[in-house]
């Protein structure tokens, strides 16, 4: 796993691509976002985190008789918060900023997210340059928003991530 976070993206987007068709994920919302989720840094993030979880707490939820899921469901899932929230807002903002990606894998110009659409815009004549410079402020907001929004998650999960402290 930590080998994978040495391949630098662009190498296996072809290899994604052929995925992602076969698949029958093309020009879907789900071919943006199905490849961001599986990156091996993310994978990476929630196994330390997992780890970092003391063992006591699943043996005591065995004594008391509760199952794997439900260990999990109730037990894991709540104590992941933090670790959550990070994979999301990192996931987020990287596919937020992706251009090459959603350019490859959608070809209806109505679900081009706005960093591809951006880029229409400047190639329609006459380009308004003031309403670019609009356009690229405003897709800032939900970036700006969310990281506020988990900010304390965020904090949380970074800095516990594989120390084993919560």
């Amino acid at each position: 796993m930590i080998a994978l976070l040495v391949i630098p993206g662009e190498t296996i987007i072809i290899q994604k691509f052929q995925i992602t068709r076969s698949l029958g994920l093309l020009n879907t919302p789900f071919a943006v976002v199905f490849p961001a989720m599986a990156a091996p840094f993310y994978i990476y993030m929630f196994k330390n985190f997992f780890d970092a979880i003391s063992n006591d707490v699943i043996e005591s939820a065995e004594l008391e008789g509760a199952g794997m899921f439900r260990i999990y469901w109730r037990i894991m899932l709540p104590m992941a918060k933090p670790a959550i929230a990070t994979v999301g807002t990192l996931s987020f903002i990287g596919s937020w900023n992706d251009y090459i990606w959603p350019l490859m894998v959608l070809t209806d110009t109505d679900k081009f997210p706005l960093q591809v659409a951006i880029t229409n815009i400047n190639n329609t004549q006459p380009v308004y340059m003031n309403q670019v410079m609009a356009i690229l402020t405003l897709s800032t907001i939900p970036l700006i928003l969310i990281y506020v929004f988990f900010q304390k998650y965020l904090v949380q999960g970074i800095g516990a991530s594989g120390t084993g402290e919560k």
